[in-house]
């Protein structure tokens, strides 16, 4: 701000101000402007580092060539023009702290096919939950072995190495752990029964529960949406299996769904 050292009328008195009263005037008019450009920097955005952004453009100065500090082909602050306030948000991906804060099941390799199974669905509603990403799957999962399924999983990690084993997908993990904890002769029942299994009276709940224990061991039998679909259409009864059949679901949850209702309309 330039101010010019001379002499200006005092427009209350008429007369010429002192230099001590010209002073003064120039040391509140400066004080003022310092207070004003205060005031309005604080209003202004910050990038993401915190730091307060610049507003004007940089180039030949017509404001549109040159480099734009807040957006633009020259974007200093990496936010693509766009301005958050401050905020730049960031996606987090899941922790092995968000994952434990679903309560996974443990499991010590004694609880047996049903245990087993059970462990199977509730890992898989954890991950749901979590939103745990496909390559932490097997890496949380395996934390929740206890007693001889830790030491059987420790021994096979130094078999095939770390790396290796971490590099498995879930589906993976579920196969290995089904031979090593349910013996052939235990799998070959399941998949007898499974093949027998139909609705008994109208208690669709409990076929439809124990459908969904068999075919997460039962993988041989029914690898496929496709076959889940058929099969499970094949255990019900004739009074609403050629409904469902007409609706041609499309997958295994979709059958399920429209069997309930069919159900409950003869019921």
């Amino acid at each position: 701000m330039l101010i010019c050292c001379r002499k200006m009328p005092n427009t209350r008195s008429g007369a010429s101000m002192t230099r001590e009263e010209f002073e003064e005037l120039v040391t509140r008019r400066v004080a003022e402007e310092m207070e004003a450009r205060e005031a309005a920097r604080t209003l202004e955005p910050l990038n993401e580092n915190g730091e307060e952004q610049e507003g004007e453009n940089e180039g030949n100065g017509n404001g549109g060539n040159g480099e734009n500090r807040n957006g633009g082909n020259g974007n200093r602050n990496g936010n693509h023009g766009m301005n958050y306030g401050g905020f730049m948000p960031v996606a987090r991906e899941c922790t092995f702290q968000d994952f434990l804060k679903c309560k996974p099941h443990n499991f010590s390799g004694t609880e047996g096919v049903v245990g087993l199974t059970r462990w199977f669905e509730k890992m898989e509603t954890v991950f749901n939950i979590s939103n745990c990403p496909s390559k932490y799957q097997v890496k949380y999962a395996t934390c929740t072995l206890q007693d001889s399924a830790l030491t059987w999983w420790n021994s096979h990690k130094r078999t095939i190495g770390v790396e290796a084993a971490y590099a498995m997908n879930w589906v993976e993990l579920m196969k290995l752990m089904t031979e090593v904890y349910c013996p052939r002769n235990e799998i070959q029942k399941m998949e007898t029964e499974l093949w027998n299994l139909t609705v008994k009276g109208n208690d669709l709940t409990a076929y439809t529960q124990r459908f969904q224990e068999l075919i997460l061991l039962c993988t041989r039998m029914v690898p496929d949406e496709e076959d889940k679909v058929e099969r499970f259409i094949g255990g019900l009864p004739d009074n609403i299996q050629g409904n469902v059949i007409a609706t041609n679901p499309a997958r295994l949850q979709d059958a399920i769904r429209i069997a309930n209702q069919l159900m409950d309309t003869k019921v």
